[in-house]
């Protein structure tokens, strides 16, 4: 078994009188792809600010990579700098190398294949593009572990299936630990290795994806899964595929 890379123990996160996250446990195992799913206000943004190194008023264990990147929902880039300029914002304390930082920046948008928008400005790129020139900007530290807060929540049904086939590609390739947070059952059991529930503040369910990939939502299990992961989530009618919890 992979030695993990990621171990929580004991975490807890109150804010005021409601407390979030409850003695909260988690492995993740060196290249492992983690989804988690959880209902609206359930703690999961919570607990990948946590993981990240963001919140300082979490109490418990939270063993971590060193190298580790996020990425959100919304792009979140610079308006007044160019793609390239935004993914290489990233490697602004790596030291003065500006050729050098040039250089891995090009190659993370050729990663994510964007090779011809180096020099577009935020406002010129579709919702897509920004997403994954974020993207970029995470890949291009190299992370160890990579944190993934909702990042195709905003996009169409076409582009979250395309930055789908990016995502696992270049977690491929890469070989790095992926927890990704979502609301969307289909997308966590197509791109993960094990989906969990957190509920209560806790992992309330813990399902790896037996399924090989590349996965659709016509594979034989995945139906039995989805109505498995809903049912946690407290949905009891499936009303289509395209449902998300």
């Amino acid at each position: 078994m992979s030695q993990s890379v990621v171990t929580i123990r004991g975490l807890r996160r109150n804010f005021g009188p409601q407390q979030v996250l409850d003695d909260f446990e988690l492995d993740i195992a060196d290249g492992e792809f983690v989804a988690m799913l959880g209902r609206s206000g359930s703690g999961k943004s919570t607990l990948l600010r946590a993981i990240a190194g963001l919140d300082e008023h979490v109490t418990g264990s939270v063993v971590a990579p060193r190298s580790r990147a996020v990425v959100f929902q919304s792009p979140r880039l610079l308006p007044w700098r160019r793609a390239l300029a935004n993914v290489t914002f990233a490697l602004a304390d790596d030291g003065p190398d500006s050729l050098g930082r040039d250089a891995r920046g090009r190659a993370a948008l050729a990663e994510v294949g964007l090779s011809d928008k180096a020099r577009a400005w935020p406002l010129m790129l579709s919702g897509g593009e920004a997403q994954r020139v974020s993207l970029a900007r995470a890949l291009v530290r190299e992370p160890d572990l990579l944190l993934l807060d909702e990042p195709f929540g905003a996009l169409d049904a076409l582009t979250r299936l395309k930055m789908y086939r990016l995502l696992h590609d270049l977690w491929s390739r890469r070989h790095m630990a992926v927890l990704h947070v979502t609301h969307d059952v289909d997308e966590a059991i197509l791109l993960a290795d094990r989906v969990v529930v957190l509920s209560g503040g806790r992992v309330s369910l813990d399902r790896p994806v037996n399924l090989p990939f590349p996965r659709s939502r016509g594979d034989d299990g995945f139906d039995d899964l989805r109505r498995t992961l809903l049912a946690e989530l407290g949905v009891q009618e499936e009303v289509g595929h395209d449902q998300s919890a």
